[in-house]
Protein backbone atom coordinates (compact mmCIF):
# COMPACT_ATOMS: atom_id res chain seq x y z
CA UNK A 1 0.00 0.00 0.00
CA UNK A 2 1.04 3.30 -0.59
CA UNK A 3 -0.01 7.00 0.07
CA UNK A 4 0.58 10.61 -0.12
CA UNK A 5 -0.37 13.53 2.15
CA UNK A 6 -0.01 17.36 1.81
CA UNK A 7 0.46 19.48 5.07
CA UNK A 8 -0.10 23.01 5.44
CA UNK A 9 0.24 25.28 8.69
CA UNK A 10 -3.47 25.54 10.50
CA UNK A 11 -3.78 29.31 10.17
CA UNK A 12 -4.07 28.25 6.15
CA UNK A 13 -7.25 26.03 7.03
CA UNK A 14 -9.88 28.68 5.60
CA UNK A 15 -8.13 28.52 2.40
CA UNK A 16 -7.77 24.94 1.94
CA UNK A 17 -9.95 22.10 0.07
CA UNK A 18 -9.38 18.56 -0.31
CA UNK A 19 -10.97 17.47 -3.33
CA UNK A 20 -12.30 13.99 -3.81
CA UNK A 21 -10.10 13.22 -6.56
CA UNK A 22 -7.36 10.99 -6.74
CA UNK A 23 -6.17 7.81 -5.45
CA UNK A 24 -4.19 6.25 -2.49
CA UNK A 25 -0.99 7.68 -4.94
CA UNK A 26 -2.54 11.61 -5.34
CA UNK A 27 -3.98 13.50 -3.47
CA UNK A 28 -5.37 17.09 -4.39
CA UNK A 29 -6.35 19.92 -2.55
CA UNK A 30 -7.66 23.31 -3.85
CA UNK A 31 -6.23 26.11 -2.21
CA UNK A 32 -7.93 29.92 -2.21
CA UNK A 33 -5.77 33.15 -3.39
CA UNK A 34 -7.18 36.59 -3.81
CA UNK A 35 -7.10 35.78 -7.66
CA UNK A 36 -7.69 32.28 -9.36
CA UNK A 37 -7.94 29.03 -7.07
CA UNK A 38 -5.15 26.73 -6.73
CA UNK A 39 -5.33 22.97 -7.93
CA UNK A 40 -2.14 21.29 -6.18
CA UNK A 41 -2.06 17.41 -7.00
CA UNK A 42 0.54 15.59 -5.16
CA UNK A 43 1.78 12.48 -6.47
CA UNK A 44 3.92 9.13 -6.09
CA UNK A 45 4.14 7.83 -9.10
CA UNK A 46 4.48 4.03 -9.22
CA UNK A 47 8.20 2.57 -9.66
CA UNK A 48 10.61 2.30 -12.45
CA UNK A 49 9.91 -1.53 -12.35
CA UNK A 50 8.19 -3.31 -15.92
CA UNK A 51 5.94 -4.94 -13.49
CA UNK A 52 4.27 -1.51 -12.91
CA UNK A 53 4.23 0.20 -16.21
CA UNK A 54 0.52 -0.03 -16.87
CA UNK A 55 -0.13 1.41 -13.08
CA UNK A 56 2.45 4.18 -14.05
CA UNK A 57 0.06 4.74 -17.18
CA UNK A 58 -3.26 4.77 -15.25
CA UNK A 59 -1.54 6.99 -12.76
CA UNK A 60 -0.97 9.50 -15.65
CA UNK A 61 -4.38 8.95 -16.71
CA UNK A 62 -5.68 9.71 -13.06
CA UNK A 63 -3.94 12.84 -13.44
CA UNK A 64 -5.01 14.20 -16.66
CA UNK A 65 -8.47 13.77 -15.69
CA UNK A 66 -7.78 16.05 -12.71
CA UNK A 67 -6.34 18.32 -15.33
CA UNK A 68 -8.92 18.59 -17.33
CA UNK A 69 -11.65 19.10 -14.79
CA UNK A 70 -9.53 22.21 -12.66
CA UNK A 71 -7.88 24.02 -16.01
CA UNK A 72 -10.33 26.05 -17.13
CA UNK A 73 -11.27 27.46 -13.00
CA UNK A 74 -7.48 26.85 -11.27
CA UNK A 75 -3.83 27.03 -11.66
CA UNK A 76 -2.75 23.71 -11.50
CA UNK A 77 0.53 22.57 -10.10
CA UNK A 78 1.84 18.65 -9.98
CA UNK A 79 4.37 18.08 -7.03
CA UNK A 80 5.72 14.42 -6.22
CA UNK A 81 7.79 11.50 -7.07
CA UNK A 82 7.22 11.04 -10.21
CA UNK A 83 9.58 8.23 -11.21
CA UNK A 84 10.52 9.23 -14.28
CA UNK A 85 12.77 12.08 -15.31
CA UNK A 86 12.84 14.71 -17.72
CA UNK A 87 16.39 14.91 -18.15
CA UNK A 88 16.97 11.16 -19.18
CA UNK A 89 15.48 8.40 -20.94
CA UNK A 90 16.61 5.47 -19.94
CA UNK A 91 13.57 4.28 -18.36
CA UNK A 92 10.02 3.28 -19.59
CA UNK A 93 8.67 5.72 -17.46
CA UNK A 94 10.78 8.61 -18.66
CA UNK A 95 9.12 8.76 -22.26
CA UNK A 96 5.89 8.25 -20.70
CA UNK A 97 6.75 11.22 -18.61
CA UNK A 98 7.44 13.60 -20.94
CA UNK A 99 4.37 12.70 -23.32
CA UNK A 100 2.21 13.22 -20.17
CA UNK A 101 3.71 16.65 -19.51
CA UNK A 102 3.57 17.92 -23.77
CA UNK A 103 -0.30 16.54 -23.80
CA UNK A 104 -1.09 18.85 -20.70
CA UNK A 105 0.79 21.69 -20.97
CA UNK A 106 2.72 21.16 -18.07
CA UNK A 107 6.46 22.89 -17.40
CA UNK A 108 9.04 23.51 -14.88
CA UNK A 109 9.80 27.12 -13.82
CA UNK A 110 12.20 28.53 -15.59
CA UNK A 111 14.82 28.47 -13.29
CA UNK A 112 14.29 25.36 -12.42
CA UNK A 113 17.43 23.33 -10.92
CA UNK A 114 18.73 20.36 -12.41
CA UNK A 115 19.90 18.77 -9.52
CA UNK A 116 19.72 14.70 -8.41
CA UNK A 117 16.58 14.37 -5.64
CA UNK A 118 16.74 10.55 -5.35
CA UNK A 119 19.86 8.12 -4.69
CA UNK A 120 19.24 4.65 -4.53
CA UNK A 121 20.25 3.07 -1.37
CA UNK A 122 22.45 0.62 -3.14
CA UNK A 123 24.61 3.75 -4.31
CA UNK A 124 24.26 2.68 -7.86
CA UNK A 125 21.54 5.03 -9.25
CA UNK A 126 20.45 8.51 -8.81
CA UNK A 127 18.42 11.34 -10.63
CA UNK A 128 16.21 13.77 -10.69
CA UNK A 129 12.66 12.39 -10.10
CA UNK A 130 10.46 14.81 -7.68
CA UNK A 131 9.23 17.90 -9.40
CA UNK A 132 7.25 20.69 -8.96
CA UNK A 133 5.36 21.50 -12.51
CA UNK A 134 2.42 23.84 -13.62
CA UNK A 135 1.09 24.86 -16.54
CA UNK A 136 2.45 28.79 -16.34
CA UNK A 137 6.58 28.85 -16.22
CA UNK A 138 5.63 31.59 -13.37
CA UNK A 139 3.75 30.02 -11.07
CA UNK A 140 6.34 29.40 -8.67
CA UNK A 141 8.89 31.65 -7.98
CA UNK A 142 11.39 30.08 -6.27
CA UNK A 143 12.49 26.14 -6.01
CA UNK A 144 14.93 24.78 -4.18
CA UNK A 145 16.42 21.38 -4.52
CA UNK A 146 18.39 20.30 -0.62
CA UNK A 147 21.33 18.45 -0.36
CA UNK A 148 21.08 15.31 1.09
CA UNK A 149 22.51 15.24 4.77
CA UNK A 150 22.96 12.74 7.30
CA UNK A 151 20.10 12.99 9.29
CA UNK A 152 17.89 12.89 5.95
CA UNK A 153 16.34 8.95 6.06
CA UNK A 154 14.95 8.73 3.15
CA UNK A 155 16.40 8.33 -0.18
CA UNK A 156 15.43 11.49 -1.93
CA UNK A 157 15.89 15.19 -0.37
CA UNK A 158 13.19 17.81 -0.20
CA UNK A 159 12.32 19.85 -2.90
CA UNK A 160 11.25 23.39 -1.74
CA UNK A 161 8.85 25.49 -4.61
CA UNK A 162 7.47 29.05 -3.59
CA UNK A 163 4.25 29.82 -5.58
CA UNK A 164 4.34 32.96 -6.65
CA UNK A 165 1.77 35.77 -5.60
CA UNK A 166 -0.49 36.60 -8.58
CA UNK A 167 -1.02 40.30 -8.83
CA UNK A 168 -4.16 41.74 -11.48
Amino acid sequence: MVGVAILWKKEMDDKISVMVDGSNRIQVIQMETDNTPLCLINVYMPSDNKDMDNEYKDTLAQMTEIIKKYRNTHDILLCGDLNGSIHRSKTSHDPLLKKFLAENSLELNQEYPEKKTFFHHNGKSSGQIDYFFSASKDLTQYVQILDMEAENTSDHVPVIATIKEKTD
